[in-house]
């Protein structure tokens, strides 16, 4: 950006360093990969188990036929139940261990997750946005440079609207009120006056001696009262520019 530059909302006007915080993401990345590779495959390993079940209950069945038929001994049905049980007892215990397995790796991947999302926050937070709508008035950092934390990068002002800063003697004051309209006139370059309508949005509680910046032709020991005038740019209004003010109930030449 460069003085002078309108700025929208939400523009973006600058970058910090990344570099550290996307290191720190890949690795977090990496090793998330990492953790999901190791994460055991419950029916391959059960799968073994199953298939030795599922081959005695087979030999069970054939075993049963002939006992019933007096072609064999029970003592060998029983051994086949018995080592049906054992193989159910072998599954039950590979699957408790397989779930304590995936559920402790499965833990470490959501707190490398939760970790990897911060980081990734901190990322998107890097990029500077202008926080409001204006013009650079002053530019404090350049491009490519580097400024300490919590410094200024420019000096933003609103132009859509300015205010004004007037002072009125005492015997005007009735005639002001807080919400009250006032005509604005500034020089054009043309040689006329160019008139605003603006709006009167504070008014001094105590009055003050007249400011060095006021051009009156009465006594300068005489006390004003502070007055500010919100005034909408049209962009022909510029920051420090002189302004003549006339209130709506009374002609210039008063």
């Amino acid at each position: 950006i460069e003085e002078g530059d309108a700025l929208t909302k939400g523009q973006p006007v600058g970058q910090i360093d990344t570099a550290e915080l996307s290191l720190q993401k890949i690795h977090l990345d990496n090793q998330i990969v990492n953790l999901r590779a190791s994460l055991p495959d419950v029916g391959l390993q059960i799968g073994t188990l199953k298939e030795k079940k599922n081959v005695a209950e087979k030999e069970y069945l054939r075993v049963d036929r002939l006992v019933q038929s007096g072609a064999a001994d029970r003592k060998k049905l029983d051994q086949i139940e018995d080592e049906l049980a054992l193989v159910d007892r072998q599954i039950a215990a590979a699957l408790s261990s397989l779930h304590r397995e995936t559920a402790a790796i499965l833990a470490q991947i959501e707190a490398l997750e939760m970790q990897r999302d911060i980081t990734t926050h901190r990322i998107q937070e890097c990029a500077i946005v202008n926080p409001e709508k204006g013009r650079v008035a002053l530019q404090f950092a350049k491009r490519h440079g580097f400024t300490a934390s919590g410094h200024p990068l420019y000096k933003l002002i609103d132009t859509g609207e300015m205010t004004l800063h007037s002072w009125f003697p005492g015997e005007l004051l009735p005639q002001l009120s807080i919400g009250g309209e006032v005509k604005v006139a500034i020089d054009h370059p043309d040689g006329k006056m160019k008139y605003h309508v603006g709006k009167i949005c504070h008014i001094a509680e105590k009055p003050e001696f007249t400011p060095s910046q006021v051009q009156t032709r009465q006594n300068r020991a005489l006390l004003f009262y502070h007055v500010k005038i919100i005034v909408t740019n049209d962009g022909t209004i510029k920051p420090g520019m002189p302004a003549e003010i006339y209130l709506l109930n009374l002609s210039p030449e008063e």
